[in-house]
């Protein structure tokens, strides 16, 4: 079935860890007053099965779907019955919840491109209903034993984390974040990517809800030149961007140094820390030197029409 926002809200009241990025208020946030939608496949006990929030887009007359900036992963996620223990039994259940959910999609929605979470293992019913797959990345760390963290490091991040020229603090100023993150986003793409009054309005309500946590590096005069933004959801640590500005050669290892600060920082609760993936290959290095678990996630798309792949990839 598919549910409105205000159903949504008291539904998900029942739905026990519901990761942040599927809350009601997350996605009233991130849509920025564009229409959104869940589709929910309930079990034959009412209880939620799976389901898949969509925001809908629309542009040169074309409505659409696809992850918001903000929103690093969505499509389909699950609710097995504690009771299926067998792996087959597993695969079947994903099977059938993933490809009622494809089902009930509006006709009207193309294309629709979605990164789903890492839990979503097998792409197979996006396949078998005429989607397309990119396999992506990221590194997923264990960091319920911090004490033995380092043993994990690569020698050379070992290295650099000797004698930082900077200091790090824990900070509430998400305007100052927000134009580290923003230099660093502009700088890569060459146009703005991200809206200063959405992020702050979603910073203020993860700061309530005790859902977020901001690091920085900070120069002897007290200069902010790169933050470390995490948003907290349960067991994990996202590591939603890294900015930076200004910084000199000596600086260089500041933003290694910063991320290790802020590992070191999560709270008791927090078990993984998700770098957040990049295929950026400078970028993968350097999550990479901090021994987590590569994890494989799958980007779908399904596009109707060759010339809306266009759409699909200037968007």
């Amino acid at each position: 079935m598919i549910v409105k926002p205000e159903a949504y809200l008291s539904l998900s009241r029942d739905i026990e860890k519901l990761p942040v990025f599927y809350e009601p208020w997350y996605l009233d946030i991130i849509s920025q007053g564009n229409d959104w939608f869940v589709i929910v496949v309930l079990g034959k006990d009412n209880s939620v099965n799976g389901l898949w929030p969509i925001i809908k887009y629309k542009k040169w007359g074309i409505t659409f779907a696809m992850n918001p900036l903000l929103m690093p992963y969505s499509g389909p996620i699950l609710f097995p019955y504690s009771n299926i223990i067998k792996p087959q039994k597993k695969d079947s259940f994903n099977k059938n919840v993933i490809s009622d959910l494809i089902d009930q999609l509006p006709a009207g929605i193309t294309p629709l491109k979605v990164k789903c979470n890492p839990k979503i293992n097998s792409w197979l019913p996006f396949y078998w209903k005429g989607f397309t797959q990119t396999t992506k990345y990221t590194y997923q760390l264990d960091v319920k034993n911090k004490e033995t963290l380092e043993e994990g490091y690569t020698s050379k991040l070992r290295n650099s984390l000797k004698n930082p020229s900077v200091k790090f603090v824990e900070s509430e100023n998400a305007e100052i974040a927000f134009d580290l993150i923003r230099n660093i986003l502009d700088k890569k793409t060459g146009k703005q990517q991200i809206n200063k009054k959405l992020f702050l309005s979603l910073d203020a309500k993860l700061d309530k809800n005790k859902g977020r946590k901001m690091f920085f590096a900070q120069r002897s005069s007290g200069e902010d030149i790169a933050t470390a933004y995490l948003i907290l959801s349960h067991k994990t640590a996202y590591l939603m961007f890294v900015g930076s500005k200004g910084l000199t050669k000596e600086e260089g290892g500041v933003t290694r140094q910063l991320i290790h600060h802020a590992i070191l920082n999560m709270p008791d609760y927090i078990e993984i820390f998700d770098f957040e993936g990049s295929m950026i290959e400078k970028v993968e290095y350097i999550f990479r030197s901090f021994g987590g678990n590569r994890t494989a996630y799958h980007e779908v798309s399904r596009v109707k029409g060759k010339w809306l792949q266009f759409l699909l990839l200037f968007k």
